[in-house]
């Protein structure tokens, strides 16, 4: 097994390292990370849902104490204690005996204290006889109903108590005593409606996920969330010793329950929600960390893989370069892309290449660098003074003969040349105008009247040094590209002008123009557009500017087809700081 691993490829090697150190960082590091976090996010979960529960039954336990002091308002009010001690020893025997004056007086103290919103219904039912409801108008209990009432209410003996005196009514017994001699004078219900209950009550905890239910000592639904009576009777057998979370089984699925005691209203509030609501933090953590692990093992991966890759390439080509070597083949060349072994090794096989090659073709280099050099000597001899020597020549014999349009003509091919050919890198603005002139002067000769030319360029722009043949060639593009093959008379307009430290050339001809597409070609350099005198392109000038000065400066291009071409070069008004020494 050991043998065969030391015949793996480096890169196997390397992934099978790599994909090892993975192993030992999720077993070491994210697993220990994981199960730490699992934890506090259990032990704060579960801390969150019992604060809910227990914030949900103290502000429960305001409402229903509201109550208590709504009812000991109304039970230990005077009107109210002087009403039902009326008549006490001497009952009325029925309801429409009971005078006007003590039912208006009673009905006044009930309403004011009655809400729709809040109550069903507030009633009194005193020993006297006397009986008194709002909002009705009559008494909406049964004779055994009051009789209830008032047994219920003596037995708490002038305590307030919470019961379903009625089946989903939730309402509030007191006995009503005398102030002063503290006898029995009757009963108060105070029917609570459960809307208001549940309105106050937040319901849910967890972000919706778990619900709150209440339900009395009797296993009966109080408020919260609604559920069936067969969960209300799981909820009831649970061990009330603890306040921990237990669990349950509920239409077979499990749920973690905490609770919370209201003794004196006799309420218990539960809060239940499902497990697996309960640690979906949890459980998206850990699937947040699985989807993390993936991605380092994928990262990691593609960084080995380059990696070994960097390693063994060199190699593989240092071999397939090794290949080559029994043809005869000594020209192929390693890149040299590093300093290190690998790069040491491929300088060493490079130089051992180099060497193989000099030894077959010295004899036949030195043959080709003895030709070389004879070519250059009989090249020197043909030099720029010789050239203008003979131009020179041919001006004057024209001129002995006469032919002054052509002595003129070879003078202006004369200037412009020497201009071209010169080794200064640049010039004046007046003397780049110049070469256009004898440029222009030129085309005349050979036109005739078919061409035009307008020269208007601020004076204080006359001086300025600028790169070498940055307007002369773009002028002679006009004047082939646009107005050679114009059969109309043809213009070229140059304006030169300074603003704002900006110096803006325009030529303006009125020539063939140019399309839309070969203006983008002519822009993203898929074309040259050269001239014939200089050999410089429009790209060619827009880059050279573009070197000096930026790339916020150089050429741009407008034409119509048909109409003509306008070429802006801007840049700003500075001196160009190369070399201008005059040959």
């Amino acid at each position: 097994m050991r043998r065969n691993f030391r015949d793996l490829s480096i890169r196997t090697k390397i992934l099978f390292y790599f994909i090892g150190l993975l192993f030992l960082t999720v077993l070491f590091v994210f697993i220990p990370i994981y199960q730490k976090t699992r934890s506090i996010i259990h032990s704060y979960i579960e801390e969150q849902a019992t604060n809910t529960v227990t914030q949900a039954g103290v502000a429960l336990d305001n409402i229903l104490d509201n109550f208590i002091y709504m009812a000991d308002f109304i039970a230990y009010n005077t009107d109210t204690q002087n009403t039902l001690h009326v008549h006490l020893d001497r009952p009325y025997d029925n309801y429409e005996d009971i005078p006007y004056s003590y039912t208006a007086a009673m009905e006044r103290i009930l309403i004011t204290n009655y809400s729709s919103l809040i109550l069903n219904r507030i009633d009194i039912f005193g020993d006297n006889g006397m009986i008194f409801e709002v909002p009705n108008s009559k008494p909406s209990y049964t004779s055994a109903e009051q009789l209830l009432a008032r047994t219920l209410a003596h037995r708490e003996e002038g305590r307030s108590t919470w019961c379903y005196f009625r089946p989903r009514e939730y309402s509030l017994l007191k006995e009503i005593r005398s102030v002063s001699t503290t006898r029995k004078m009757g009963c108060l219900i105070i029917s609570v409606k459960q809307d208001y209950l549940n309105k106050n009550l937040n319901s849910s905890f967890m972000s919706g996920r778990g619900s709150v239910i209440v339900l009395d000592t009797e296993g009966n639904y109080v408020c919260g969330k609604a559920c069936d009576s067969d969960l209300y009777e799981t909820l009831q057998q649970m061990d009330a010793s603890t306040s921990d979370f237990q669990k349950i089984t509920y239409k077979k699925e499990t749920f973690l329950v905490t609770d919370r005691k209201l003794e004196e209203k006799g309420l218990v509030l539960y809060g239940i929600i499902s497990s697996k609501a309960m640690y979906e933090d949890a459980t998206n953590l850990f699937q947040w960390i699985i989807l993390l692990v993936f991605a380092i093992l994928f990262v990691i991966l593609e960084f080995a893989m380059k990696f070994s890759g960097s390693i063994t390439r060199p190699l593989r080509e240092m071999a397939e370069a090794m290949d080559t070597a029994p043809g005869n083949k000594f020209s192929n060349r390693l890149t040299i892309k590093s300093k290190n072994e690998v790069g040491q090794l491929a300088q060493h096989f490079n130089e051992m290449q180099a060497e193989i090659q000099d030894l077959i073709d010295n004899v036949y280099q030195q043959k080709l660098l003895q030709k070389e050099a004879e070519f250059q000597m009989l090249q020197a001899q043909i030099n720029p003074h010789f050239i203008y020597n003979v131009l020179d020549s041919i001006s004057w014999t024209a001129r002995s003969h006469q032919l002054n349009e052509i002595a003129d003509m070879v003078s202006s091919f004369s200037k412009l040349l020497r201009s071209s050919i010169s080794r200064r890198t640049a010039i004046t603005v007046r003397e780049e105008l110049d070469c256009i002139q004898n440029y222009l002067f030129i085309q005349k000769i050979r036109y005739k009247d078919r061409i035009t030319a307008l020269i208007d360029v601020d004076p204080a722009l006359q001086d300025l040094i600028i790169p070498k043949l940055i307007l002369e060639p773009l002028v002679e593009n006009a004047v082939i590209h646009g107005l050679e093959n114009k059969k109309e008379k043809g213009m070229i307009l140059l304006i030169g002008e300074v603003e704002n430290h900006m110096v803006t050339f325009t030529i303006k001809d009125n020539g063939v123009g140019i399309p839309d597409d070969r203006i983008q070609e002519i822009m993203q350099q898929q074309t040259q557009t050269d001239s014939i005198h200089t050999g410089l392109g429009i790209m060619t000038v827009h880059q050279r500017i573009q070197h000096v000065y930026g790339t916020e400066y150089g050429i741009s291009i407008e034409s119509t087809v048909g109409v003509g071409t306008k070429i802006y070069i801007r840049f700003p008004y500075q001196n160009y700081k190369e070399d201008t020494e005059k040959c």
